[in-house]
């Protein structure tokens, strides 16, 4: 459950950056610390950002839904466990009473 609280956090953090890419053409320019990161990816272009950045984003929510949708799963195959787990043995207990004829006059 914390690694899918971590995903869940990338995925909300995640944004910011997306929507800086996406409205700020001249990012070197603005943030000066980025700029040894883009130019060792050769200084894309505008565009190569967005479609990378885009497709940084859509993989990290898939990663995301597929782990939360197996984290569901396992949770539900646990709780379920449980339930009959404990219907069997309430069911068990139920049948081992002792059942005793009561004379009605």
């Amino acid at each position: 459950m914390f690694v899918g609280m971590a995903l869940e956090t990338l995925g909300i953090a995640a944004i910011i950056p997306t929507v800086a890419i996406l409205t700020q053409p001249d990012l070197a320019e603005k943030y000066p610390v980025l700029r040894p990161a883009l130019q060792s990816l050769g200084n894309p272009s505008q565009k190569t950002l967005v479609i990378g950045g885009m497709v940084v984003l859509v993989g990290a929510y898939f990663i995301k839904t597929l782990f939360l949708a197996l984290l569901a799963w396992r949770q539900a195959l646990f709780a379920f466990g449980v339930r009959t787990r404990l219907a069997q043995r309430l069911f068990t207990v139920y049948l081992r009473q002792p059942y005793t004829l009561s004379s009605a006059t």
